[in-house]
């Protein structure tokens, strides 16, 4: 959110401030949400490098991290630190893993307990969605009191709605609210950011990106997270009761961009977000080749951040060396299936799917219904050793 300016801005904070104020606060990082599919995800990789610290007897952020696990209930933050300590000592073979992270309560309908949880840490990495409704007051208290701050969010349009409100303030007071850093929209906007470094350093510093589209490959066991499952049946709710030209911003691939700098018109013909119809498009793996894709359901809310990186980068005082240059074009994103026949399946399936979760009383059953996700086992998740 405030990348634009956040050296500057951290910089002049600091200096008002006479140093950062935050670093007597007891925690560096606090997982909030932590019982979650994500969040828990996010304990059983820091409970793994701490580990991996402390035997190799390593100096480094790990060994010296201070983090809390964040929640409204001890009890299920507690079980469910016993139950990585458990998962993580069968996995390494050593009975002495610990999570060491303390426990902090606060709830999200609470913005006091929420300023008195982000107060005491320098950062807050948040998994608890649907954003929308759980997600803005934590937000506002992070920017109230510079506590910077990161989530997993897909939800763009919420994203829009914190830009709008807080932009300005972060970029102000030096606070860094960073959105959308899972697979949503890591891969896109990252994955175009390097690709641009990679022409710079290789070809100079006036190489500019031309149009880049994103085609992602399904692995097996590919599937969405009770809170994913949930923030779909809520766009779906906003759509079906759209009164205020929401259907039409999440459709915008330009939304995350400030209203008068976005171009009426895309810079190249085909790369707003691309059509839902199957589509054969080159293949990394050699020259000449090609594969069938679908459109990729996340398209949308990955097109409008990468869209809104090159906007900032365009804008900074040293552009020439990050900007993608001023047509750079973003061809949307596919998913790569085998055949034509299976592209054809799955563009009937996911409007058959659109189709039924515009009816009031089909969400509400799918409400009703226990939607739960367990983390996968530990062992598909080791990091690489260099990771």
């Amino acid at each position: 959110m405030s990348s634009k300016s956040r050296a500057k801005s951290s910089a002049a904070a600091d200096a008002k401030a006479g140093g950062d104020d935050r670093s007597d606060r007891p925690y560096d990082l606090i997982v909030w949400g932590s019982t979650s599919f994500t969040g828990t995800l996010c304990v059983q990789y820091i409970a793994r490098k701490q580990f991996e610290a402390k035997t190799s007897n390593a100096d480094n952020e790990w060994s010296r991290l201070k983090w809390a696990i964040g929640g409204r209930s001890a009890s299920k933050l507690n079980a469910m630190k016993t139950g990585v300590e458990k998962e993580l000592r069968e996995e390494l073979k050593d009975q002495t893993v610990t999570v060491t992270a303390e426990v902090v309560l606060a709830d999200s309908g609470d913005s006091k307990s929420l300023e008195a949880m982000v107060t005491q840490t320098r950062v807050i990495i948040s998994s608890v969605g649907p954003f929308r409704q759980y997600g803005s007051a934590l937000v506002a208290a992070c920017v109230k009191h510079r506590t910077d701050y990161v989530d997993t969010t897909g939800e763009h349009l919420w994203v829009k709605q914190q830009i709008d409100a807080h932009h300005q303030t972060c970029v102000e007071n030096g606070t860094v609210i960073v959105p959308m850093c899972g697979y949503d929209s890591i891969p896109s906007d990252i994955g175009t950011f390097l690709l641009s470094r990679h022409l710079k350093q290789t070809y100079g510093d006036s190489a500019v990106l031309d149009s880049v589209r994103h085609v992602a490959k399904a692995g097996g066991g590919a599937g969405a997270s009770g809170g994913t499952l949930h923030t779909m049946l809520d766009i779906m709710e906003q759509v079906s009761n759209d009164r205020s030209g929401f259907g039409k911003d999440l459709a915008n691939p330009y939304v995350l961009i400030p209203k008068p700098d976005q171009p009426t018109k895309s810079p190249k013909a085909g790369s707003e977000n691309e059509y839902p119809l199957p589509l054969k498009v080159v293949d990394g793996a050699g020259p000449g080749t090609s594969v069938w894709t679908a459109p990729f359901v996340m398209s949308v809310a990955n097109s409008a951040v990468v869209r809104r990186s090159a906007y900032l980068l365009n804008n900074r005082e040293n552009k020439q060396k990050e900007s993608y240059g001023p047509d750079f074009a973003y061809f949307g994103e596919r998913m790569n299936v085998k055949t034509l026949i299976a592209s054809v399946i799955f563009l009937v399936v996911l409007g058959f799917v659109a189709l039924l979760a515009q009816l009031s009383f089909i969400r509400n059953f799918a409400r009703k219904v226990r939607i739960t996700s367990l983390p996968p086992p530990l062992t598909s998740l080791r990091p690489p050793s260099s990771a």
